[in-house]
């Protein structure tokens, strides 16, 4: 059976804790320093009364409490949060791309096929532009630009009743055509 040490009391009698150390220094550590926070930014934001639609009271409700108040809500934003927005909208202002949406009308490795299809669609719908495709081993047709699937769909649903292939897919579309 291992004898359990008594433990350390200084002159006033209080338990002095054991040091994890491998030392046996009697000298005090310094105290470690926390790490500097980044600085922050506070937003105040000025708020309007909160409005709730309620049931028709009934005689044994009591009427609901509003206080009517217009009130202030602090938002603390941290300075390396706002430095990695301002820095992604920058980057994003130089590309010319965006996530868009087109309908495919046809994917084919046959190009005489593809090119029949185009020109068929181009009698069809002469207002929409048209993009012709080579991604290997496929030859693909696609139609439109789209900010998002909504509008797409809209279209595609009229497309789609003389092109019975075609189907939507997202795509980089240049920001000056949409």
């Amino acid at each position: 059976m291992l004898a359990q040490e008594k433990p350390r009391t200084n002159s006033e009698g209080k338990i002095i804790p054991k040091s994890n150390s491998g030392s046996k220094s009697t000298s005090p550590k310094a105290p470690l320093k926390p790490k500097p926070k980044a600085p922050t930014k506070t937003t105040t934001t000025k708020t309007k009364p909160a409005t709730t639609q309620q049931e028709e009271p009934t005689e044994d409700d009591d009427p609901p409490q509003r206080s009517g108040r217009i009130g202030f809500v602090n938002v603390i934003v941290n300075s390396d949060i706002e430095t990695l927005v301002s820095k992604r909208r920058f980057v994003n202002q130089k590309d010319p791309y965006v996530d868009g949406w087109r309908i495919q009308i046809l994917q084919s490795t046959d190009k005489k096929k593809v090119m029949q299809q185009k020109v068929a669609f181009a009698m069809e719908y002469p207002d929409l532009p048209i993009y012709y495709d080579y991604i290997q081993p496929y030859f693909k047709l696609r139609v439109g630009n789209y900010a998002n699937r909504y509008e797409a769909y809209s279209e595609f649903k009229k497309i789609r009743e003389d092109f019975d292939r075609a189907f939507l897919v997202r795509d980089r579309i240049r920001l000056e055509e949409l």
